[in-house]
Parts: C-alpha cells; structure tokens; sequence
C-alpha cells in the first residue's frame, strides 16, 4: 500500500549512503511483487530522487528499476566508479552520462528494451578523452538501440570521426537489430556479435 511506498522512501533518507565513505560497491535492485507498473514507475523515481550515492563507489549495480530515466546527476560526483551493469531496466528511455567518468573500465548494460540511444551529443564532447579508459562494452537485448550518441542530424559519419573509444578492448554486441552507427575502435581485440 501507501505506506510501504512511504517508508521506502524515509528508509532510502536515513540511510545517508553518502556518508558511507568506504562504500566501494553497490548493487540496487527493484523489486515488485503485485504492484501496477505505472504505481512501481512512480515509487522507482521517487526514490531516485532522494538516492545519494557515496562518491568513494567503484562498482554500481542497477536491475529491475521501473523508471522512464536515470537522473542525469546521479553519476556525476561517481568519479571512482570502474564498473557499471545496468540491467532489466525495461521501462527506462534515457541513460545517465557515461563518458565523462575518467576510470570506468567496464560497462554492461542489458535487456534495455525502450533505450534508443546510450547518450545525447548535447551531454559529451568528442575528442579523443571520450571514454578515456573504457576497455570492456557489453550491449545485450536492446531492440530499439539506434545508435551510440543521439546527433542532431543524425550523422552517422560524425559519430565515427568525433566519438572514439581509445582504450576498448572487449565489445560484445547482442540483440541490438537496430543498432547501425557505432563510435570507432583503434584497439579492439575481441568481438562478439
């Protein structure tokens, strides 16, 4: 009922996960037993709203969140983070931004099903400290994925030239059918599609 909803939220308040400072990995997961998706979609932002996560983190574990978008600021003081799998995420549309975070290694993201596009070009900048030390990608069941970054004239050439992923290594592809337009890759050693 309600009140759960309610003491969910004073329960993610009172744990300050901001000041657990040695807090280096988390995993969230969302869970609903018998609840109506748009109520759980409703309780899921809520919650992310008063979500504070400490910046000492460096493995992040998202599933099963009912949200339409991460909060844009929710990984932006993340600095350490080196890992982030972010998975059954089904009603989410929008992604945090992921490239500007200097030691993420590794990124997963999986049964993704209404993501479009991983980033908008309005949140990065091309150059060559774009993902500066990404060295594995996993993209798995997401049937409406495009294209890596949202352009605005949707050019595919420029997303090759200005977006390039110096350090990956491991690129693992899987049930994107729509996926077209992808950054290049001067180091890449394995792939699996």
């Amino acid at each position: 009922g309600r009140s759960r909803r309610t003491n969910d939220v004073d329960e993610t308040k009172r744990t300050k996960l901001k000041e657990k400072t040695q807090l280096t990995s988390l995993s969230l997961c969302f869970e609903y037993q018998g609840e109506g998706t748009t109520v759980a979609t409703r309780d899921d932002e809520l919650l992310l709203e008063f979500l504070q996560l400490p910046t000492s983190l460096k493995h992040l574990y998202f599933s099963g969140l009912r949200g339409n978008s991460f909060r844009c600021w929710m990984l932006k003081e993340l600095l350490k983070l080196v890992e982030i799998l972010i998975h059954q995420c089904d009603s989410c549309r929008a992604l945090p931004l992921f490239s500007h975070l200097p030691l993420l290694k590794r990124l997963s993201l999986k049964d993704l099903s209404d993501v479009e596009y991983v980033e908008e070009a309005d949140g990065v900048s091309g150059s060559s400290t774009y993902f500066p030390a990404l060295e594995f990608l996993e993209l798995r069941t997401m049937p409406k994925l495009k294209c890596w970054v949202k352009l605005e004239d949707d050019d595919k050439i420029q997303q090759r030239r200005d977006f390039v992923f110096p350090l990956l290594k491991h690129l693992r592809i899987c049930h994107c059918p729509k996926l077209t337009t992808f950054p290049s890759m001067a180091n890449l050693k394995s792939l699996d599609v």
